[in-house]
């Protein structure tokens, strides 16, 4: 009776272990698809944005499309994805963002975002629940204080240049910028909130003005997404002005070397026809003498032919090489607009205003890679040092 006992127990473990292991096979294989937030869930003030970074990932032995959306939000926010069809390859993931603008009359406590992927595989909606806690203003940071944060920057387009978040800055299906550092050290960036100060040692940086200034009124353990124009981040400006009608000679007179930089695919050869370095219309090489280290070249644009090298569009309203004791004279005229983006002197530029006969213009010469781009940054505030 022992013995058969025994035998009995032993075979109603095995049916049931194998029963488990079917459940836990099955209910791997009944959800294939999983979203997950990377970093952790924020808390805000009531009126204020807030940025996630998720990932949706693939237990799948095949490739899937999956639509993004958000299917549900707390009343009167603004939510939204970045992306809206992923194509996941065969156990494959997708790093994307979330953005939430929170209703200034929201109710401090818990309120959920629901993100929803539904699989063209098996037509089936994969779901991930984002709570974002309202909170009441707290201690605030002032100017001068120090403080450490957590950020994570990235661009209008959804691309990360820089971030203190592990998961993040390391995860590769994330888009980054071709110089994000992903070999740097994971840590909150110690700032002092300010634009100088004497005591300010090593540990704690100067941020750009954009940067401190959004920490301004910020309480421990809050988030907040703020934008950053060029200005305020790394942009370097300066005014300059230009003539609305601008004078060019026609005839140029260089030295080899200054034709090879301006014309770097041409070759110096008498009568030869290429187009002007900068106006784009059609010069002639009239002389070239190597031994005398001499080039001249003479413009010849058509009347009212027009380019535009400065990013709006310019017409040749005059010419005549008889002008200017033979060196000929040209005369463009520029149709600029206010606000207009350029390009003046070799750097970004805007048109700040035309006034009578001059365009009036901002000059960015900032040599920062991100110094003519609006920044994004996710800050969370973890201590007021002092």
């Amino acid at each position: 009776m022992r013995r058969t006992g025994t035998a009995t127990l032993l075979v109603l473990l095995v049916l049931l272990s194998s029963a488990l292991t079917g459940c836990f096979e099955e209910e791997k294989k009944d959800n294939p698809i999983k979203i997950e937030l990377l970093g952790e869930e924020h808390r805000i003030y009531a009126g204020d944005s807030t940025t996630y970074v998720l990932l949706i990932i693939s237990d799948r032995d095949e490739n899937d499309t999956i639509t993004l959306s958000v299917a549900s939000k707390p009343s009167g926010w603004e939510v939204a994805v970045n992306i809206t069809t992923v194509t996941l390859v065969e156990r494959g993931k997708f790093g994307f963002f979330v953005w939430a603008n929170s209703s200034k009359d929201t109710n401090q406590g818990k309120h959920k975002i629901k993100i929803e992927g539904l699989s063209q595989v098996d037509n089936r909606k994969y779901s991930k629940a984002i709570t974002t806690r309202v909170i009441a203003r707290g201690d605030a940071v002032e100017e001068g204080d120090k403080v450490d944060v957590d950020y994570l920057g990235y661009l209008g387009d959804f691309v990360v240049f820089d971030t203190s978040i592990r998961d993040i800055g390391r995860e590769g299906t994330v888009a980054k910028t071709a110089d994000f550092q992903s070999g740097k050290k994971y840590e909150p960036f110690k700032v002092f909130v300010g634009a100088e100060d004497d005591d300010v040692t090593d540990l704690y940086s100067m941020a750009v003005e954009g940067f401190w200034n959004a920490i301004i009124g910020m309480s421990e353990g809050q988030s907040r997404t703020v934008v950053l124009p060029p200005d305020k981040a790394y942009g370097i400006f300066e005014n300059a002005t230009l003539n609305l009608t601008e004078e060019v000679t026609m005839v140029e007179t260089m030295t080899f070397g200054e034709f090879n930089t301006k014309y770097q695919e041409e070759v110096p050869m008498e009568g030869v026809v290429t187009k002007h370095h900068f106006w784009k219309w059609n010069v002639t090489i009239e002389y070239a003498n190597k031994t005398e280290d001499v080039v001249r070249i003479v413009s010849e644009p058509h009347m009212n032919e027009t380019s535009n090298p400065y990013g709006w569009n310019s017409e040749v309203i005059y010419k005549n090489q008889s002008d200017n004791a033979g060196l000929g004279k040209i005369l463009v005229r520029h149709y600029p607009e206010e606000g207009q983006k350029a390009i003046y002197q070799g750097s970004n530029a805007k048109v700040d205003a035309i006034e009578e006969d001059q365009i009036k213009l901002i000059l960015n010469k900032s040599p920062h890679a991100l110094g003519s781009d609006i920044l994004f940054f996710d800050i969370t505030l973890i201590e007021i040092v002092e």
